[in-house]
């Protein structure tokens, strides 16, 4: 049985999955600003709406390992997101 096949949106999972590890990328640059996410892109706010839809769709036992999946991306990115956004902090304080 093609486990795929119990996932409808499968495509839509490798495009979060391709997004989340394109903008991770992008912060980790050391002269990417992490203002630029949030004040313009709303990285955050953007964060945040795709962990509730994730917390949806792991209800759905058809779902739940992919969204468990693109959940710890998530997290990683928000991380990296905040730690840059700490730097930026710090350095406006000096």
């Amino acid at each position: 049985m093609n486990t795929l096949a119990l996932v409808p949106n499968f495509s839509f999972y490798i495009w979060m999955l391709q997004a989340l590890v394109a903008i991770k990328n992008l912060l980790q640059l050391r002269t990417t600003e992490g203002l630029i996410f949030k004040d313009i892109c709303a990285l955050d706010e953007a964060l945040e709406r795709m962990r509730l839809q994730l917390q949806q769709l792991m209800e759905d036992e058809n779902q739940k390992e992919y969204a468990q999946d693109v959940e710890i991306l998530r997290r990683e990115v928000e991380m990296v997101f905040l730690k840059k956004l700490d730097r930026v902090s710090l350095s406006t304080d000096l």
